[in-house]
């Protein structure tokens, strides 16, 4: 795989835009996570795409994609983080803009159905990506997630510390990290937006689905051959 880049740590003069591909947000929850990004002194806009419901058309795709690639190309905004989880973000992919991407390196955080746009931004574009919680989940967060998140906008993380991992093949292993919600790398598979594993460490998260859901997941992986040739998982 080429090269991929760390984006620029967002400066005092750049804010945080919060973004969902999922569908508008009650106007108090807004409120708190607005509050938790500037009481730890960041600047803080809140998207168009938060205060209006989720339509399955191709219209709303399109301006989902552009409020993206707005935010993308606007010198004034150092993040983007996602508000929260959902489905069908891949309808995005396509409407994305990797030219503009590349040429303006911002920091992006998400999780879950968000696992579709970070592939495309490291697969697509060459991009470090951060698959970290959203912003629903910040109101919550403990001192620790804090603290990793000031990190990671600020571009001093060095270090992931995981102490609670259960290892259940002991060895060591170095490549690009690659994955995320296993049901949205699932859809991705044999498609245009597919990423590639060869060589790299796949890491997979995914909650409340079945035991037979996740059997077809692991079983559309196997039978494409995505774990002949990783480094680790």
């Amino acid at each position: 795989m080429k090269n991929i880049y760390f984006p620029n740590p967002i400066t005092l003069s750049q804010s945080i835009i919060i973004i969902s591909t999922t569908g508008r947000l009650n106007a108090s929850i807004l409120f708190d996570i607005q509050s938790y990004y500037q009481k730890l002194g960041y600047q803080v806009r809140i998207g168009k795409s938060c205060f209006i419901s989720r339509k399955l058309n191709e219209a709303d795709d399109q301006s989902r994609a552009k409020e993206i690639m707005d935010a993308i190309v606007d010198p004034k905004i150092g993040a983007i983080i996602f508000a929260c989880g959902g489905e069908h973000s891949e309808r995005l992919l396509p409407y994305l803009d990797p030219l503009k991407i590349r040429k303006h390196s911002k920091i992006i955080i998400g999780y879950s159905d968000i696992s579709s746009i970070l592939s495309y931004f490291v697969e697509t574009c060459h991009r470090v990506v951060y698959h970290g919680r959203m912003a629903l989940d910040a109101t919550s967060n403990t001192k620790k997630q804090t603290k990793m998140l000031r990190e990671v906008l600020e571009g001093r993380l060095s270090k992931i510390n995981l102490p609670s991992l259960k290892v259940l093949r002991p060895g060591k292993a170095e490549g690009v990290l690659k994955g995320g919600c296993i049901s949205v790398l699932t859809k991705l598979l044999r498609g245009e937006y597919e990423p590639f594993y060869h060589h790299c460490i796949l890491f997979i998260e995914d909650i409340h689905e079945s035991i037979h859901s996740l059997s077809h997941f692991f079983n559309s992986f196997d039978k494409a051959k995505k774990f002949n040739h990783l480094k680790g998982v």
